[in-house]
């Protein structure tokens, strides 16, 4: 899919981009968790960041799923 910018007027500027696909957004999302779990200073932070990354992941392997079975 291809994604164009716009103003407040709805009018297309500068060049089309491509917009991620949801597995990319999510195994992004989940890496990015990760990381922060790691850096998470307290034991709550930790847990819920760990729990957001274990989500985005589950997301993505579905996503991957449904993209072989697609094709």
């Amino acid at each position: 899919m291809i994604r164009t910018c716009c103003d407040k007027h709805g009018e297309s500027v500068g060049e089309a981009t491509e917009m991620e696909s949801d597995f990319r957004y999510y195994s992004r999302r989940a890496a990015e968790e990760r990381t922060r779990a790691e850096r998470a200073i307290t034991d709550e932070a930790k847990m819920r960041h760990r729990e957001l990354a274990k989500m985005f992941a589950t997301r993505a392997a579905q996503r991957s799923e449904e993209q072989y079975a697609n094709s």
